[in-house]
């Protein structure tokens, strides 16, 4: 992992709301969840009550970016979520590890709860000193799962070149490219 602390523009809260099941309207930003749990990040969902539980999940919180942030790139790092998952932000998805669609998608979920999730925010979807909501869509295959492992913030581009993010992106893209290509000649 690194060994330097990762800076964080902006902390999220610890505490996200969670449900079981899958729908891909929990993505917007109006969706109710007050009656969801509600759970600590990062730790896996099974040490709080989904003990031993498989499938689909949904975390999202809510939280601010101020002002001074306008003209910075930033990037949300979402830790090691177990096993694949899909973020959105403010209703839009910003980035994904793994695939959940297609053919045989679950049998291609191999060891993607190392990696860890960075994902550039578009600028156009931030909104500054208002409320965002942060979605993450998760499968988990078998064992733990959920949000297992930090850090879990906002980073500016600076952090994110300083940690040689970038290498590890690429990393986790090119795994992608090489994923698509594995449908493509074993489509059963």
């Amino acid at each position: 992992e690194h060994r330097d602390e990762m800076k964080l523009a902006v902390q999220l809260p610890n505490l996200w709301k969670f449900k079981t099941g899958d729908d891909k309207q929990w993505a917007d930003p109006s969706t109710d969840d007050s009656k969801w749990q509600t759970l600590v990040v990062p730790l896996p969902w099974d040490y709080q009550g989904y003990e031993e539980y498989d499938g689909f999940g949904w975390y999202r919180v809510t939280f601010d970016v101020p002002d001074n942030l306008q003209n910075e790139k930033l990037f949300v790092v979402l830790g090691k979520v177990d096993d694949i998952d899909e973020a959105y932000l403010n209703g839009t998805k910003i980035g994904n590890t793994g695939r959940m669609e297609g053919r045989r998608w679950i049998d291609n979920i191999q060891e993607q709860y190392r990696e860890l999730r960075v994902y550039r925010i578009p600028s156009s979807i931030i909104k500054y000193n208002q409320k965002n909501v942060i979605a993450l869509r998760v499968y988990d295959k078998m064992r733990y799962g959920g949000i297992c492992e930090g850090p879990i913030g906002i980073i500016n581009e600076r952090e994110y070149k300083r940690l040689n993010l970038n290498d590890e992106i690429r990393r986790q893209n090119d795994k992608s490219k090489f994923e698509r290509w594995m449908d493509i000649f074993f489509k059963d």
